[in-house]
């Protein structure tokens, strides 16, 4: 069981670096900087990049986000006047676990509910359509729960 765990954990792991990466040179791929603006002169623009290190090699922003992202530094937002990511994280991490706690027990009640049809109808609910319209109540259910506590939250 421990070997099982470890191998999950590293394929965890993996998966994370390669989310990351992919994720680092896809935003490297996208035209244009964050300081594209024509009220701000080349010269600022040259000096914001400076700042945030956007000037370095590709392979160094790499390792710097790279080193944050272990240390859970994720920087500083360039649209909200420098405030640390972690922070802006953290302050909308609870409305959602919230939302997702709501999905999650609409969704097992849904689920239950709908399995007990199935179970009570087997008849009725046999074969692949029974099995995609309950797949596609549970994902819907879930999708508009979290849509509607959404706005909820946002008011």
């Amino acid at each position: 069981m421990i070997r099982y765990t470890m191998q999950r954990i590293v394929l965890i792991v993996l998966t994370l670096f390669i989310v990351l990466t992919i994720n680092f040179f896809l935003l490297r791929l996208m035209s244009g900087t964050p300081f594209d603006n024509p009220k701000i002169t080349p010269a600022q623009q040259e000096m914001m990049k400076n700042k945030y290190g956007l000037n370095d090699p590709a392979f160094v922003q790499y390792l710097r986000y790279i080193k944050g992202v272990v240390r859970g530094d994720l920087g500083a937002s360039f649209k909200l006047q420098d405030q640390p990511v972690t922070k802006l994280i953290k302050g909308k991490l609870p409305h959602t676990v919230k939302i997702g706690t709501i999905a999650l027990i609409v969704g097992v009640i849904v689920g239950i509910f709908l399995g007990a049809l199935a179970a009570i109808y087997k008849k009725l609910c046999t074969g692949s359509l029974g099995n995609h319209i309950r797949g596609y109540w549970c994902f819907h259910t879930r999708f508009c729960t979290c849509s509607i506590f959404t706005v909820f939250l946002m008011c």
